[in-house]
Parts: C-alpha cells; structure tokens; sequence
C-alpha cells in the first residue's frame, strides 16, 4: 500500500494503482477506502478489462456499507455473470424484496458453483422466507465441503439451536470459536507479515494457520516465504562474515 500510493504521487493520472489499491482494501474490509480508490481508477481511465471488476468491488463494499440502492446502481453497469447475480440477491433480500431472489441464486450456482458465500446467502433467503429447516440443511450440505469455514459454522449453530437441536448446536459453536480464533490471528498475522518483511517465523505461522483452515495454496504460498526469508538471513550472514574477514 506504501508503494502503491507513491505511484499515485508519481503518476497522478494512471488508474492502475488505484486499481490494486481498491482490491486490497477490499480484502482487508476496509470498505470506505476501498470505494474512494475503485472511484479513482475508473475515473482515470480504467480499461474495459478491469472495470467490471472494480464496478464489482464497489458494489460489494457498498453491500457492507449496507448502502443497498447504490450498490443496485452499480450492479446495473455490470454484464451479467455469476457475483453480480449473488450481490445483487443479497441486495434484494436486504430489502425484503424476494421475487426475483431465486432466479438469481440459481444463475450465480451455475457460474459460481458450490461456495460459503452462495450457501449464506441462500440461507438468508430460506429464513426470510420462513424454511429454517430447509436453511439448516442447506448449510449442513455445504459445510460437508467447507467444514472449517466459521461463518457457515456460526450460522449453522444459531440454526439448529432455534430448530431445538441443542447438541449439535453446542458442537457447531465449539468448532465454530476454534476457526474464528484462527481466522482472527489469521488476518492479525498477515498485518505483522507486512511490517515484518523478513521474519520466517511469521511466515511459518501463516502457513500452519492456513493449512488448519483448508487453504493449502496459501499454506504452500507463506512456507516458500518463510525459506525465503531463512535464506536471504543466511546470505546476509555469510556477507557480514565475509565482511569481517577481509577487515581482519
């Protein structure tokens, strides 16, 4: 981010960091500063390659924002395909307006497949349409793939408790406190990798959290970081050495 905005000091007019600053303020739900930098890029020119993307990104903080009608507006500039369906149901749902919710569930399916995200938003349907049983299935199908993902978890506890399965309401909570703490350190971690660029150690942790959470490309990703950063120590260590000796 540091980097990126002194591009944007050095090329005031180019829309692409604006546009890599949108998506990562984004992931780390930062949804103010995500809009302003989407705004910046497709007001500077950003290509028709990438504009649906950040029109998307845009919409989806807008949702979190819970600024319903101006993510709808932004959907409309989007073609069709399978997260403007999924984003524009969830702003349908939030306000009440369920017509068209099924069809767009069943088009965001067929593009998306099978995610936590379509399941929670089906779910949300399902209980808006008063069919907690049938939300409660919905989520149990889904978490037979997603068994570590602790939204599903927690909504899936609140579900079968107010269904008056106590028991397994108690073990989805449990589960679910076990990979929310792993989520928080998680993305606490990921914030000290940053001001820690060469620890190993961290990286490591990255890679032990994810593999804990089913996400073995990032697992793989921070452990190739890791020997990066214990090699790149060694070699710093052997010039010093170097160093040394040639003074001595």
């Amino acid at each position: 981010i540091v980097e990126l905005k002194e591009v944007v000091r050095l090329a005031p007019n180019d829309f692409r960091p604006h546009y890599l600053l949108a998506i990562m303020y984004s992931d780390f739900e930062q949804h103010t500063d995500a809009i302003q930098q989407a705004t910046d890029a497709l007001t500077k020119g950003a290509t028709e390659n990438v504009r649906k993307d950040l029109l998307l990104v845009t919409a989806r903080s807008q949702i979190a924002l819970l600024q319903f009608d101006e993510a709808l507006e932004k959907l409309e500039q989007v073609p069709a395909c399978g997260e403007e369906a999924l984003l524009r149901a969830r702003c349908l749902i939030a306000k009440g307006d369920a017509t068209t919710v099924p069809s767009l569930i069943e088009r965001a399916k067929q593009e998306l497949g099978e995610t936590p995200e379509l399941a929670l938003l089906e779910c949300d349907f399902l209980e808006q349409e008063n069919h907690p049983e049938e939300a409660a299935t919905r989520l149990d199908a889904t978490l037979q793939k997603f068994s570590t993902n602790a939204e599903l978890l927690y909504r899936s506890s609140l579900l079968h408790k107010q269904l008056g399965h106590n028991d397994l309401a108690a073990q989805r909570l449990a589960d679910w406190e076990v990979y929310r703490d792993l989520s928080t350190e998680l993305t606490l971690l990921n914030l000290k990798a940053i001001q820690a660029p060469f620890d190993a150690e961290v990286r490591d942790r990255l890679a032990e959290i994810c593999t804990k959470l089913n996400k073995p490309e990032l697992a793989t990703m921070w452990r190739e970081a890791a020997n990066a950063c214990r090699e790149k120590s060694r070699q710093q260590g052997k010039s010093t050495t170097d160093s040394s000796n040639k003074a001595e």
